[in-house]
């Protein structure tokens, strides 16, 4: 039997709260047109999206073991609710018509089936699609055809281990990239792959799959994505650390404490794109709606990962508590520790003074990541001014993405560590976008 901890008590409530969340969710769909109905593509709608997503929320729920009664209702009681949004008649004309759906739609059906809601008649659908290898016969990114692979997987006709390893050749998995370089779709593409090479933590990293790599990779990307509050990706990255056993690193700790205060703070976890203005300018009858789509996908996420971790039953990570909050900050002053020049427009962030306080790291570590994050967000904001000064301000403990950054510099203006250097022309980069929180952090170039 597994011992109740702290941490399981934790991550039972939240991923009991997440349920319910998934619940009023699936209920708004029936009562709101708007915007639940918006295309995504040619085959699916938001409504759509939501549907598969919740499903996938049961899967992994439905695998903690010695659940207990409360969380095993609700999951259930979910299932039921979800049954007439997978197995519409839309959605078994969509398998006939375009064989290609059966991987999201064999997903979300899977999951009824092993909630104890078994189809004979929609399962003949999707087994048609596959062995009719129609499913197979559409252009997929990398980490979308790991997820063919992982739905054979789970519906009991796994592909052969070359099959595998052909499709992790293609993926982030075995090209190791750097954040300084990746785009938040790189990060998504990495994360999904860890998510379906693992079957969310049940099996180990293939063994063409460099762990230490997958390592660094995951903690750059989990400094840069805490400090730019994309929650969206800092949850998906941490369920990728725990499902490679890597969670205990310093960046993924200091994501930890980001994602719980937040959690703790707000009562939810917001996704990148709620605009505040927008959801005050709404009519009271449509702010619900505009919430829930703006706030489903990062609380499905955290649910997502306290379901793994109630699963992996990840003792190691006992630290990773509900956080207790303090009133003042603490100093980054250590010997060999130079933020200071940073510290104040850092603090400028309202949850870092608590995550600093009661985090689960010493100062020169939330300095080495805060100075990887720097890094990071200087990089996408093609700053070389800040890259050069921050470069010239070394972390207590040289870092990947210190290394990254340096050479990213010399290749944009021919030296290393130059004193000074114009920034590029803004007009020349108006179309690379403004991805982070330099200018709101206080970083501007007369500094």
């Amino acid at each position: 039997m597994i011992e109740s901890t702290p941490l399981h008590t934790l991550h039972e409530h939240r991923l009991l709260e997440v349920l319910d969340h998934a619940r009023r969710t699936v209920q708004m769909l029936s009562v709101v047109n708007d915007p639940w109905q918006t295309p995504l593509d040619a085959y699916a709608t938001l409504a759509d999206k939501i549907v598969m997503e919740t499903a996938l929320l049961i899967l992994v729920t439905g695998r903690v073991p010695q659940a207990p009664p409360a969380l095993v209702e609700a999951s259930q009681a979910l299932a039921a609710h979800l049954v007439p949004y997978i197995r519409s008649d839309r959605h078994r004309a969509l398998l006939r018509r375009h064989p290609h759906a059966a991987v999201s739609l064999g997903m979300a059906h899977q999951a009824l089936q092993e909630a104890g809601f078994p189809d004979a008649a929609f399962d003949a659908l999707v087994a048609d699609a596959f062995t009719s290898r129609q499913a197979q016969a559409a252009e997929r990114l990398p980490y979308r055809h790991l997820e063919m692979l992982w739905l054979q997987t789970l519906r009991g006709q796994p592909p052969s281990t070359a099959a595998w390893a052909a499709a992790v050749q293609c993926s982030l998995l075995a090209n190791e990239a750097h954040a300084v370089h990746m785009t938040a779709d790189s990060v998504y593409a990495l994360t999904h792959g860890l998510m379906y090479v693992t079957d969310f933590g049940q099996q180990a990293l293939p063994p063409d799959v460099d762990q230490d790599g997958v390592t660094r990779m995951l903690d750059a990307c989990l400094a840069w994505h805490a400090v730019s509050e994309n929650l969206d990706l800092v949850g998906e990255l941490l369920l990728g650390a725990v499902m490679t056993g890597t969670a205990n690193t310093p960046p993924a700790r200091f994501a930890w404490a980001v994602l719980n205060y937040t959690w703790a703070e707000f009562g939810f976890l917001p996704c990148p794109s709620f605009d505040l203005s927008t959801y005050l300018s709404l009519p009271d009858d449509e702010r619900a709606a505009y919430a829930y789509v703006h706030t489903y996908h990062t609380t499905y996420v955290a649910g997502i990962l306290s379901a793994v971790i109630l699963t992996m039953d990840c003792r190691s990570l006992e630290w990773a508590e509900a956080p207790t909050r303090s009133a003042e900050a603490p100093s980054l002053t250590e010997p060999g520790t130079q933020l200071l020049a940073y510290q104040a427009e850092l603090a400028r962030i309202p949850i870092w003074p608590d995550v600093l306080v009661a985090g689960p790291l010493p100062p020169h570590d939330v300095a080495t990541v805060l100075h990887d994050a720097l890094l990071l967000m200087a990089a996408h904001d093609h700053r070389t001014d800040v890259l050069t000064k921050a470069l010239n301000t070394p972390p207590p403990r040289r870092t990947p993405t210190f290394e990254a950054a340096t050479n990213l510099l010399g290749r944009l203006t021919g030296k290393s560590l130059p004193d000074t250097v114009e920034p590029f022309p803004r007009e020349a980069l108006h179309h690379l976008g403004n991805s982070s929180r330099l200018h709101r952090a206080g970083l501007h170039q007369n500094q």
